[in-house]
């Protein structure tokens, strides 16, 4: 008598816990294929498995990347108000240092004459070479 009562125990629990389940598969014609095929089950476990060991790789090295930038935002920021600084040192003193242009204006004018005399040279150089290719073209005919 004791095994029956148990029996019926055991089986209302178990129909109790597969019930919902029988219900969703038959709700759902694709869950009982899979159910009822268990290699294309295990198939697709894999591959879920490996787009979500996929997915949070990505997300892991989204925060090692976000880490890095965190940690290194103070030295960023340190040295472009350095540079930031120095630039502005830099354009104070060369406004100071305009009392000194005069030597640099003897100098940009010396370097202007000297690129156009080497302009004129150069374009009475290339008057020689065509001269001389017209000569050598006519030796040879």
């Amino acid at each position: 008598m004791e095994q029956i009562l148990s029996n019926r125990i055991v089986d209302q629990v178990l129909n109790s816990l597969t019930a919902p389940l029988q219900k969703w598969l038959a709700a759902h014609p694709t869950g009982y294929w899979l159910v009822s095929h268990p290699l294309w089950l295990v198939g697709l476990i894999l591959i879920g498995l490996l787009l979500l060991s996929g997915l949070f790789g990505a997300i892991a090295q989204l925060t090692q990347k976000l880490w890095i930038f965190v940690l290194q935002a103070p030295l960023l920021l340190t040295r472009w108000i350095f540079a930031a600084i120095f630039q502005l040192l830099g354009a104070i003193f060369r406004w100071k240092g305009k009392t000194e242009k005069p030597v640099e204006n003897a100098q940009q004018q010396r370097l202007d004459e000297i690129l156009s005399r080497l302009e004129v040279l150069k374009q009475e150089q290339d008057d020689l070479m065509k001269e001389a290719k017209a000569i050598l073209t006519t030796i040879r005919l």
